[in-house]
């Protein structure tokens, strides 16, 4: 194997992929056509984010060699980065059927299974790896993560204790476990296995992530918020679906029942209360949380820049309308009281626009909280200042109800927003 190679393997290895590029580069200066080089540079560029540059190294090693697996595993793997799992599917298909016997390649598949919520097709896969290689670590924590997601907690618990006896400094493991603990209802002990994960590996997202939501979960309303969300996250997408849509029809249903029989109203109400406090506080249970944690040192510091910045919209809109209506209350001035009751809502879109990843469907989002907001804008500015005739009155009938519905609907707005592929 070219020397250049063997250095950038090692240097790829300890994370160093800009200093493996250069060896690369090297090695395909000395050969052009080393299907393995192209192949291990894509990798490492992925790594980088330079996912054109990675994707062109990859193209070009199946060019070369179209029945390498490595070069279709790394496609694989450059995909599941991108988080475009079905374009990493047949890659990964196609590295497995060309070498069966890998492990890597199975547990690759296993991952692109993960990915699209398909728990079972994961085991087996993550299962199939580990009768290749019974200590393959990565193969070990996708299993156990299939086995959490398929609500065997047990097993998956068995699973990750077994990986951490071999290998106790393996951060992937220990933030595996911490999510797992989480799945249990333990958060004080996922959040030590979300720590040490972070100690042993300070760049691991998954930790962090992990911690926020242990540090919150030691909250009683925000405890059983993350048992639902949880509980959501191991549905398959449609079934997700099935959920949100079947709640809105019963509501309804609900509703229509309580208008057409009055007196059922002190049964039926509280029920329907239940519901929409539900929604709105599984909505905006993530900011308002989040800004909880800022009163802790180490919570703030464990909160990305996205969430602070959301935490700080959330809680500026909160304090704006909060502020409006005080002051209405104690001026009577009809401007103080649309800008409060508008600003309320408003948080509807906002906190749905920062449950979808920054990318294009982010964009979709501020784009329809903008239009939103320019609507409530036109409403005051009509109200405040047009003549009081038909032409106008007309205006504000049409609009005010489009803002409202428009908040509304922000909820189902930001789920195919979320559904859209990233980008880059």
């Amino acid at each position: 194997m070219n020397a250049h190679v063997q250095r950038a393997m090692l240097l790829a290895q300890q994370g160093r992929h800009k200093m493996a590029d250069d060896e690369l580069r090297g090695a395909l200066a000395q050969d052009p056509y080393d299907p393995f080089a192209h192949a291990l540079l894509g990798l490492c560029l992925a790594e980088d984010e330079d996912f054109d540059g990675a994707l062109n190294e990859v193209r070009q090693a199946i060019h070369i060699a179209p029945d390498f697996p490595y070069a279709h595993y790394a496609h694989a793997h450059i995909h599941i980065l991108r988080e475009r799992s079905k374009e990493a599917l047949p890659a990964a298909q196609e590295a497995v059927r060309l070498d069966p016997g890998d492990p890597d390649y199975h547990a690759e598949l296993a991952a692109v299974h993960l990915m699209n919520s398909d728990w079972k097709l994961g085991l087996e896969c993550a299962e199939r790896a580990l009768q290749l290689d019974g200590e393959h670590v990565r193969a070990t924590n996708l299993r156990a993560m299939a086995l959490t997601q398929l609500g065997r907690r047990a097993e998956a618990g068995l699973t990750i204790d077994t990986a951490l006896s071999r290998n106790p400094d393996n951060a992937l493991t220990h933030a595996n476990q911490g999510w797992t603990l989480l799945h249990k209802g333990e958060p004080k002990k996922a959040l030590e296995h979300f720590r040490e994960a972070m100690r042993l590996d300070p760049t691991n997202d998954w930790a962090r992530q992990g911690i926020v939501e242990a540090m919150k979960a030691r909250i009683f309303i925000y405890r059983w918020i993350l048992k639902y969300f949880l509980w959501m996250g191991r549905l398959k997408a449609g079934s997700r679906w099935g959920v949100a849509i079947g709640a809105w029809l019963g509501f309804n249903v609900l509703l229509r029942v309580e208008k057409q029989n009055p007196e059922y109203g002190p049964y039926l109400w509280p029920l329907l209360y239940a519901y929409l406090a539900f929604v709105l506080m599984s909505w905006l249970a993530q900011p308002l949380f989040n800004s909880v944690l800022r009163i802790s040192r180490y919570g703030r510091h464990a909160l990305t820049s996205d969430q602070t910045f959301a935490s700080n919209c959330i809680l500026g809109l909160l304090l704006f309308s909060g502020g409006a209506l005080l002051a209405d209350w104690r001026y009577e001035y009809w401007l103080l009281d649309l800008s409060g009751y508008y600003g309320l809502w408003l948080v509807i879109p906002v906190a749905g626009t920062f449950t979808v990843r920054p990318g294009r469907g982010r964009r979709v989002m501020w784009l329809y909280t903008a239009g939103l907001f320019v609507i409530a804008v036109a409403v005051a500015c009509i109200v405040g200042f047009a003549p009081l005739n038909r032409y106008w009155v007309d205006w504000v009938g049409t609009l005010a109800p489009a803002f409202f519905w428009g908040c509304a609907l922000s909820m189902w707005v930001s789920n195919f927003a979320g559904a859209m592929r990233p980008s880059k």
